[in-house]
C-alpha cells in the first residue's frame, strides 16, 4: 500500500468507519472522556501549559482539548475530519477552545502562533517513511523554543490481537504486527525511550520519556516532553 493511500484508509477510518457510522458511538466517547489511568498525563499537561495558547494535533472528538482547558490559556484543535470536529464543538462547551480543519502533516492552513503543541496517539499512526517529514513540519510550524508533550496508548500483544478488525499494512520496517508478518497495521507503533530519541535526534531539547504502567494487561502508555530547538 503506497503512503498515500495509507492516509486516505486512516482518514476514511477515523472519519466513521470505525463505529459504521454509528456517531452516536462517538458522541458518548467524547462525553465519557478517556479512560482515568490516562489521569497523570492531564495533570502534567496541565501544569505545564499553564495559562500557554496550545496547539492540540488531530484532535479527534476533543477529549484532550476539554481536558487541558481548565488551566490553558487558549486551545485550537486539530483535525482533518470534519465529522469528528462536528462532535468536537457539540460535546465542547468552555470559552477558550476552538476547532479547525487542517492535515496533521502539513498543517498549510492552520492560522495563528502557539506557544506550545500536544499530540497524543498520532504519532503511533504516522509510517516511518514521514517520521521527519511530520516532526519538521509541525516544529517549523510552531516555532523554536516551543514545549511539546507527544504519546500514545501502547496496546499489550494479546489486547492488540483483540482489536485487529481491519487489516490495511504498509510495509515498516521497525514495526512488525503482532501476527507475525513483515507488513504494520495501521493499529500502532510502539515505541519505547531508545527508539524515541533515535528518532528526535537533534530534534528536540530536555527529552524526558516517561512510561505509564498497564492497565488490565491490556495496555500501557508512554509520553514524552521536549523543546523544539
Amino acid at each position: 500500500m503506497s503512503l498515500d493511500a495509507y492516509y486516505r484508509r486512516m482518514f476514511d477510518y477515523y472519519d466513521g468507519a470505525k463505529h459504521n457510522f454509528d456517531y452516536n458511538s462517538l458522541r458518548r466517547y467524547a462525553r465519557e472522556g478517556f479512560h482515568p489511568f490516562l489521569q497523570p498525563i492531564v495533570e502534567e499537561a496541565r501544569r505545564l501549559f499553564a495559562g500557554q495558547r496550545l496547539l492540540d494535533l488531530a484532535c479527534g472528538v476533543g477529549n484532550w482539548c476539554r481536558a487541558l482547558a481548565p488551566s490553558a490559556g487558549s486551545i485550537v484543535g486539530v483535525d482533518l475530519s470534519e465529522k469528528l470536529l462536528d462532535i468536537a464543538r457539540e460535546t465542547t462547551d468552555v470559552d477558550n477552545v476552538s476547532y479547525f480543519c487542517d492535515d496533521a502533516m502539513t498543517l498549510a492552513r492552520l492560522p495563528g502562533d502557539f506557544d506550545a503543541c500536544f499530540h497524543f496517539n498520532f504519532f503511533n499512526h504516522v509510517p516511518h517513511a514521514n517520521w521527519f517529514r511530520f516532526l519538521d513540519t509541525l516544529h517549523a510550524r510552531v516555532g523554536s523554543g516551543k514545549l511539546v508533550i507527544m504519546g500514545a496508548q501502547k496496546l499489550l500483544a494479546i489486547r492488540r490481537r483483540e482489536i485487529l478488525t481491519w487489516i490495511d499494512e504498509v510495509e515498516d520496517p521497525v514495526q512488525s504486527n503482532p501476527r507475525g508478518d513483515a507488513n504494520y497495521h495501521i493499529v500502532e507503533n510502539t515505541f519505547d525511550e531508545s527508539l524515541l530519541r533515535v528518532v528526535m535526534q537533534t530534534r528536540a531539547t530536555d527529552l524526558r520519556y516517561v512510561e505509564l504502567p498497564s492497565h488490565d494487561n491490556k495496555c500501557a502508555a508512554w509520553y514524552a516532553t521536549y523543546r523544539i530547538p
